[in-house]
């Protein structure tokens, strides 16, 4: 046994290797080493820097609000102090852009109603208030993503260093379009909505609800005049027919015809909320086709100027077929629009109808609304103004 235990098994010689050698291969490998580690450093610093940048995630977002009304909303004032304005959240619908980033995640702050710019921070004259978007923007004290406005506060006591409007359930997702759930939104008491959030660059014409062409830098080329239709918006996802192009109202078949300009953009259209803008021009007994008369849509509704008449809450992409409502007395014992008085007997008769024109307008604004000649004056509505004939 003591023999078995003890005999060799095998037997291997390694030979001594030349000086140096060693040292080298130790050499190489650490060197590999270090090459690698330093390459995945610099591959984490690109990452978090175009991360930072935004370009993971989507540039150009399209944001749908519910259809709530805030009426005694809490402005303070760039000049201090504060004032009490209706506020309708469906005015915040429309084209928000990645500008910057806040708590490691981009901020998407709000554009221009009718061409889908900036707003202009600087107001030309002292009389004229600025003009300021409001903000998606996610807050680590909350774990949420936000939508907030830098003077809007749920009351004059809110100092908090994320005054939200709307608020996410809690979340950590970095891109603002993974965020499930509903959202709790703010109208003098919390409760819960939803908030819908598009982002506006496409992978194929799918994208463009075939409407028009994804071009390689991800935005839709809507097509202009195919059997008769054209298309604008973001995803080419509102249709306008050529006899939509001009509407007749009921009562005196008066006229409104699209605003029409070489510098406007998408189809050369003046626009709001991707929405045609209609133009008065005749039909009305006491009513100019030189007076400025506007129709255009305002996230939910579509409005006269200087809000005489409102239609009912839409999502259509003309005025056709949607019933209207003069709006009456105001104060403070009627709606947030005032008595609307509907312009037909029947529901769901509209008012006008494609193929030539439409319209008309007056009135004090009394109990205003903060789109109206308010604080923001970003949804801006044009009162009646008498041209001058040349």
């Amino acid at each position: 046994m003591k023999d078995a235990t003890n005999r060799k098994y095998f037997q291997i010689e390694f030979n001594k290797s030349k000086f140096g050698q060693g040292r080298k291969l130790s050499i190489f490998l650490k060197g590999i080493y270090f090459i690698n580690m330093f390459g995945l450093l610099a591959g984490m610093i690109v990452v978090t820097l175009r991360q930072k940048a935004g370009h993971y995630t989507c540039s150009e977002i399209t944001a749908k609000l519910p259809d709530m009304l805030w009426e005694n909303g809490v402005v303070r004032l760039p000049g201090g102090g504060y004032e009490e304005m209706i506020l309708n959240y469906p005015y915040f619908n429309g084209v928000y852009r990645q500008e910057g980033s806040h708590d490691r995640r981009p901020v998407y702050v709000e554009q221009n109603k009718f061409d889908g710019t900036p707003f202009d921070t600087e107001a030309p004259l002292p009389e004229l208030q600025v003009k300021l978007g409001a903000k998606f923007m996610y807050c680590e004290s909350l774990k949420a993503w936000v939508f907030t406005h830098e003077y809007v506060r749920k009351s004059k006591h809110d100092d908090s260093d994320c005054p939200w409007l709307l608020r996410s359930e809690e979340t950590d997702v970095y891109d603002i379009e993974d965020v499930e759930g509903d959202w709790q939104i703010w109208a003098g008491v919390i409760s819960n909505t939803k908030v819908q959030i598009t982002c506006n660059e496409c992978d194929n014409d799918a994208d463009c609800n075939l409407n028009g062409e994804c071009q390689k830098d991800g935005t839709c080329k809507c097509f202009e005049n195919i059997d008769g239709v054209s298309f604008l918006g973001p995803h080419c996802e509102v249709r306008l027919r050529d006899e939509c192009r001009t509407i007749v109202g009921e009562s005196y078949n008066e006229t409104l015809t699209v605003m029409e300009e070489p510098w406007a953009g998408s189809l050369g259209l003046l626009q709001s909320y991707n929405r045609p803008q209609y133009l008065y021009k005749g039909g009305i007994p006491g009513l100019n086709a030189s007076d400025l008369v506007l129709l255009y849509y305002s996230g939910n509704r579509a409005y006269k100027t200087s809000t005489v008449f409102v239609s009912d809450i839409t999502t259509g992409d003309t005025p056709v077929g949607v019933d209207f409502n003069w709006i009456g007395e105001r104060g403070e014992q009627y709606g947030p629009f005032g008595v609307l008085y509907p312009w037909a007997n029947e529901t769901g008769r509209g008012y006008f109808r494609c193929s030539d024109p439409v319209s008309n307008s007056t009135s004090n604004t009394g109990r205003h609304l903060m789109k109206e000649g308010g604080f923001f004056e970003k949804y801006p509505h044009l009162l009646r103004h008498q041209m001058k004939k040349t």
